[in-house]
């Protein structure tokens, strides 16, 4: 989906994403524990201030996705009208069939899985994410926000993309993620039934 920014918020972009990428760098040759981020700062040539400004933390370098999902847009107009779980299907195909393969790079999905202080940093993420869900749902169910069903279905959500990448990692990226994105959708608008092989 077409996310237009200005000059100076694309610039800033692409500097994170060189601090990023110098960072994980240094985390694949030393270890994540190991780099300090005025270490990452000299390497990627800025200010650790700009580090912190940037990420806040060096979990945070790890969490930095350029290519996040923006679930605040209001709907399309190929969007009106349609059941829940087909919008957010609608819209995370349209996300994979964009970014293809970059959807999310497997070395930063390692960190994101096997670094305990990445996986609480993931854990926080999630939790202040699943408000913008809850946002999107209520947007495209005409329901409050507020609402029990709204917020279990926003937690499902975000509950079922941590387990695809998860499932994804596990099996050593086997499957396309964004089968499995379909996959998980699929499981959540059925409404997780699993059944007996």
């Amino acid at each position: 989906m077409e996310e237009r920014v200005g000059l100076r918020e694309r610039k800033r972009r692409a500097a994170m994403r060189r601090v990023q990428e110098v960072a994980l760098d240094l985390f694949d040759e030393h270890g994540f524990d190991a780099v300090t981020v005025k270490q990452i700062a000299e390497a990627a040539g800025v200010a650790p201030s700009s580090v912190y400004r940037y990420f806040e933390t060096k979990e945070g370098i790890v969490l930095y996705d350029p290519n996040r999902i923006v679930l605040s847009e209001p709907a399309r107009p190929e969007e009106d009208g349609l059941r829940l779980f087909e919008a957010l299907y609608r819209t995370i195909t349209a996300f994979v069939a964009e970014h293809g393969d970059e959807v999310i790079d497997r070395r930063r999905t390692r960190y994101l899985m096997e670094v305990p202080s990445v996986r609480t940093a993931v854990a926080e993420r999630i939790f202040t994410d699943v408000p913008t869900m809850a946002s999107f749902i209520a947007e495209r169910t005409g329901r409050s926000v507020d609402e029990l069903e709204v917020q279990v279905a926003a937690g499902a959500f975000a509950g079922g993309l941590l387990a695809a990448v998860r499932h994804w990692h596990a099996e050593d990226y086997a499957e396309p993620l964004g089968e499995l994105l379909e996959r998980t959708l699929a499981t959540l608008r059925d409404g997780l039934e699993v059944s007996l092989e």
